[in-house]
């Protein structure tokens, strides 16, 4: 594995690197004010985040389906290296599914890229493997800035583009989707936002520009997370 050289004066910083560091290499690594060792990939993302206060920049891709069977997918991911990271939701009639999820190798070999997601929508809870042939859950494999970083933006994602149907202050856009004889969805594209999407025959679209259409279809290829009835 390759190593890279990071320099962490400060304990604290080090010792919330080395999370991520331990879940890959287990728990023999240090916290020290000298330069350590560290795998290059991992340790540049943590570090940058947690020591610069780096902001990642998502690319977002919403995919809704007004026709019967009508329904609503939505995620942002975050590219670093061969790795992808973001939140991915999923909602039809009746079911619902949201999860935080870490493509690894995804841009190194597609055939060997794995799936790893959080079992509930909790970026700091238990994980699994949809890759893997069981479903033990493990750790988190994401840094903790990481996780930080990734929930600010899934909070942002949110209040920009979805409103849940359970939500009390939604009571304008389940009145704007009745108008619009729109199926009601556990989460749903806010009304304003409906005349962004790029509308085709069988589909109403939002790509952030660049944005790889490969990632949602890889998700929802891979993705075994057992949908929950649609709640909250």
């Amino acid at each position: 594995m390759k190593l890279g050289m990071i320099a962490l004066g400060d304990n604290r910083n080090c010792a919330d690197v080395l999370l991520v560091l331990r879940y890959r290499l287990g728990d023999s690594l240090q916290c020290s004010a000298a330069p350590v060792a560290v795998p290059s990939a991992l340790a540049g993302l943590a570090s940058y985040v947690l020591l610069t206060g780096y902001s990642m920049q998502p690319k977002t891709h919403i995919r809704f389906l007004p026709d019967e069977p009508s329904s609503v997918s939505a995620l942002f991911y975050v590219e670093y290296g061969i790795d992808v990271y973001g939140w991915y939701t999923h909602a039809e009639q009746g079911s619902f599914c949201a999860a935080f999820f870490m493509l690894e190798n995804f841009y190194s070999d597609r055939s060997s890229a794995a799936l790893y997601r959080s079992i509930e929508d909790d970026v700091y809870g238990p994980w699994a493997n949809d890759s893997a042939s069981t479903d033990t859950e493990i750790r988190c494999p994401l840094p903790e800035p990481v996780r930080h970083e990734l929930e600010r933006i899934q909070s942002n994602f949110m209040d920009e583009w979805l409103f849940f149907e359970n939500d009390p202050a939604a009571s304008r856009e389940l009145l704007a989707y009745a108008s619009h004889r729109f199926v009601i969805h556990a989460v749903n594209v806010k009304s304003r936002k409906l005349n962004r999407l790029e509308k085709t025959k069988t589909s109403w679209e939002h790509k952030t520009p660049g944005i790889d259409s490969n990632i949602m279809d890889f998700v929802q290829k891979h993705w075994r997370l057992n949908e929950k009835a649609a709640q909250q």
